[in-house]
């Protein structure tokens, strides 16, 4: 009875994985240049910007985004420290 047991809670764990992988895509950790992309895509999408004025949006946020980013860098910060600070410049 054990061993049946078990062998429906590994069976329904192989299940769950294989349909959890295709949700996620190809499985690998988006890149830093994708998250920034995908949090600038977020703001443009919050804040109805539409067309032109989205892709001039997302290229300003970009960019905004990679300078707080090199001024964490170098102020050396790490951990909790440094997304503090990216996400307050970033906010300004």
């Amino acid at each position: 009875m054990k061993s049946l047991s078990a062998a429906v809670i590994l069976s329904l764990i192989a299940v769950t994985a294989a349909y959890a992988q295709p949700m996620m895509g190809s499985g690998a950790e988006p890149t830093p240049a994708q998250r920034r992309t995908d949090y600038c895509n977020s703001l443009a999408t919050q804040s109805r910007v539409k067309s032109d004025q989205r892709k001039a949006f997302v290229k300003s946020c970009m960019s905004k985004v990679d300078a707080c980013v090199a001024a964490a860098d170098d102020k050396k910060l790490k951990g909790m420290d440094y997304i503090k600070s990216v996400g307050d410049c970033v906010k300004k």
